[in-house]
């Protein structure tokens, strides 16, 4: 089923649109509203560039160079030559859905209306996500919380004609790249250097695909138990909600990724034909003291937990 575009406005951004534009492609927009805060941040950063006055990283070097003015006419030369001499990474490249939520989640940053872009450079980013072209950008070079400079250099070269993308499941230069999707480089205006490669997306991308493909392997590690249990004519006794609570009681604080994960398997198969036949046949209490007590014989195969839940633990507890 076709996803409706995601419009870009004052809500965060979930997990799960994260996941829908980097690794399924759903399109992004920009909601009318998010249009007028970008372009409201654009007037007043150029009213700052035209006034005379002197300000960082508009009109100036940037680090130890950042006492040096720069002329009016050399302001986009600026903002250009930062993308260019931090675009140094090296390794192999981002696979094209890392690279996806990168864009996506630049471009969000850069909806907060706080950064003074033009209305057109965040359009850019999103125009790179709906054609699908994906900037080269290698796994090595990011300096971590100083932001992820490199990573970001790369993602914006493109940008304004230049790098190397994969467009169409071919390698090629951004200017072609752009020329064949019908898009001009853009011409950077005050700051809008800066603003695009300072932040932390390289590493939040990673992360964020990271965590969720970690989710969906417990849940499928879930389903797998569960179908195990059946497969292997075990019992879901040893999953009751009162066996998890016996067993948290009896053992003085049963590990909390067991509780967690023998819920998840109960609900998934709940009033099983097969595992209930298998229970119909034993003398009920006696198997519930058994599945509270040893997990042994039968109760050893209904208890996947001990595989899948360590795994789980940290997830579990930290997400």
């Amino acid at each position: 089923m076709k996803m409706k575009p995601l419009v870009l406005g004052n809500s965060a951004l979930s997990l799960e649109e994260v996941e829908q534009v980097a690794v399924h492609g759903r399109k992004v927009r920009l909601a009318t509203s998010t249009r007028t805060r970008i372009a409201t941040a654009h007037r007043y950063l150029l009213g700052k560039a035209r006034s005379g006055g002197t300000f960082y990283g508009i009109n100036t070097g940037f680090g130890l160079l950042s006492n040096v003015r720069i002329d009016d006419g050399d302001i986009e030369q600026l903002q250009v030559n930062l993308i260019r001499s931090h675009a140094v990474g090296v390794g192999a490249c981002l696979a094209d859905e890392q690279v996806r939520a990168m864009l996506l989640l630049r471009a969000w940053n850069l909806c907060q209306g706080h950064s003074g872009v033009a209305v057109a450079t965040v359009q850019r980013l999103l125009d790179f996500l709906n054609h699908g072209i994906h900037p080269l950008i290698p796994e090595q070079g990011s300096v971590g919380a100083s932001g992820d400079l490199a990573p970001l250099s790369h993602l914006a070269l493109p940008l304004i004609g230049e790098g190397r993308v994969r467009f169409g499941g071919k390698v090629m230069d951004g200017a072609r790249a752009l020329a064949r999707a019908r898009l001009k480089p853009l011409r950077l205006g005050p700051k809008e250097g800066l603003a695009l490669i300072n932040g932390t997306q390289f590493m939040t991308a990673i992360g964020t695909l990271a965590l969720l493909k970690a989710e969906h392997l417990c849940d499928t590690a879930d389903v797998i138990g569960a179908m195990s249990v059946e497969a292997m004519r075990g019992t879901d006794a040893a999953f009751e909600p009162e066996a998890l609570a016996a067993m948290y009681e009896i053992t003085g604080g049963y590990p909390y990724f067991i509780q967690a994960y023998g819920k998840a398997v109960w609900d998934l198969a709940p009033r099983s034909p097969i595992t209930a036949a298998d229970v119909a046949v034993a003398a009920p209490e006696a198997e519930r003291e058994l599945a509270v007590g040893f997990f042994g014989s039968r109760y050893e195969r209904a208890t996947p937990a001990d595989g899948a839940g360590g795994r789980a633990a940290n997830l579990i507890n930290n997400s």
